[in-house]
């Protein structure tokens, strides 16, 4: 990501991909924050194949289940 342009077509072709929610971009530290239930694999085909770009993946976060921390409550209660 070297422009503004650059940016604006990175996040409209990740946005594209079935199951992402957000894409959040910040040029200045040349890293995207993806966030949904999506095929990682595919956002990355995605963005070789239609923006020509090369990505990598620093980190992934599982998904905050709440409804497993109320089952553990309702259990401690019994």
């Amino acid at each position: 990501m070297h422009c503004v342009n650059c940016e604006k077509k990175i996040r409209k072709v990740v946005s594209s991909v079935e199951g992402v929610q957000a894409c959040i971009t910040d040029i200045d530290s040349q890293k995207v924050t993806v966030t949904g239930n999506f095929n990682l694999d595919k956002v990355l085909k995605t963005l070789k194949k239609k923006a020509g770009k090369k990505a990598e993946i620093l980190m992934i976060k599982e998904k905050y289940d709440s409804s497993e921390e109320e089952e553990e409550e309702e259990e401690e209660e019994e």
